[in-house]
């Protein structure tokens, strides 16, 4: 794994120094590492999957404003309109 640097412990420190307590090495290097994850989910090319909650509108013009992916066959997609519902198939 190649981590950038992008904090160390007097920069952390400075950072967040309005909070008042002190700042170890392990929170330096949890703090550049979620930063390293972040910025690879942000260049990643993302696209729907299963399991993701999107917004739908219907041919007709019905809005669902939290439709669930059940499953991805090709291009088409199998959604549950009302994912509250215990079932959903």
């Amino acid at each position: 794994m190649n981590t950038k640097i992008r904090y160390d412990l007097d920069s952390l420190e400075l950072a967040n120094g309005d909070f008042g307590y002190p700042i170890t090495e392990k929170e330096v290097r949890k703090v550049n590492r979620m930063l390293e994850l972040m910025e690879n989910v942000r260049n990643r090319q993302m696209c729907p999957t299963e399991g993701d909650c999107v917004e739908f509108v219907s041919r007709s013009g019905d809005y669902f404003g939290k439709v669930h992916i059940e499953r991805i066959t090709g291009k088409y997609a199998d959604i549950c309109l009302i994912p509250e519902t215990v079932f959903c198939f």
